[in-house]
Formats: structure tokens, C-alpha cells, sequence
């Protein structure tokens, strides 16, 4: 019987909603600038931490995300402008401080200016192995 009590118990809690609530990784805001051949994204993302204790692996679930297009509450057009030849992000881990203008942190994930042939430049796609991250 105590085994019931406890299970009804922890059934209710779930259902009233008591239990934290995870905060999914996305995108606050987002802004691009185009060229001819230069393509880039300027994001801010909230992460799903309330601290970000490793920002490198924050940073590579952040690239991760882009890469697959699968952030919830915006997706990118590839196929107008292809993949980002730099992308400059800034991490908060709340919305509050966001909008206190709080950020975790900020980068850069960025490639050489390709100036031999500049109709011809790394994306983060088809040429990771150029690409780094750059913390500010």
C-alpha cells in the first residue's frame, strides 16, 4: 500500500507541473549578411544550462545545431545563400538575461578569406577542417 501512495504521489507531482522544467537549447534572435560569396550569421542562442561550465562543448552542440538546421524555433534557407562562411554567436543562459544583455559568453567560428580565387570560400559544412572557434 505505501508503494501505491508513493506512486500516486509522484504521478501527482508530475502532472501539476512541480517538476523543473528543461530549458531546450534555441535561438533568441538571428541576423545575416550577405554578398556575392560571403555569407554570414550572427546569432543569440539561450543554452539549455543554467551555467555553462564547458563552453567549448556548448559551443560545438551550438555549431552541431546550425549544421543540422534544427534549432525549434527558426530554420535557416541553405539553399538560397548555401552554408555560413563565418558565424558569430553569443550564449546566454536565460531569457532574463538576455534581455539584461547578460551574455555567458561570445565567438566567432571562423575561416581564412579565401583571396586566390574569391568566388570560391570554406563553409562550415563542406570545410570544417578550416574553421575555428574564436572566443571574445
Amino acid at each position: 500500500m505505501k508503494q501505491l501512495g508513493t506512486s500516486i504521489l509522484v504521478s501527482c507531482i508530475l502532472l501539476s507541473g512541480c517538476t523543473k522544467e528543461s530549458i531546450e537549447m534555441d535561438i533568441l534572435s538571428s541576423h545575416n549578411t550577405t554578398s556575392s560569396n560571403w555569407y554570414e550569421l550572427s546569432i543569440n542562442i539561450i543554452a539549455d544550462k543554467d551555467t555553462v561550465s564547458d563552453r567549448d562543448v556548448c559551443s560545438n552542440e551550438i555549431i552541431q545545431h546550425i549544421l543540422d538546421n534544427d534549432f525549434h524555433s527558426t530554420r535557416f534557407s541553405y539553399d538560397l545563400n548555401g552554408y555560413p562562411n563565418k558565424v558569430t554567436v553569443t550564449v546566454f543562459t536565460s531569457e532574463k538575461n538576455f534581455k539584461k544583455g547578460n551574455a555567458a559568453y561570445s565567438f566567432d567560428y571562423v575561416t581564412d578569406f579565401n583571396t586566390e580565387n574569391v568566388d570560391v570560400q570554406n563553409n562550415i559544412k563542406d570545410n570544417p577542417d578550416e574553421f575555428e572557434i574564436q572566443y571574445k
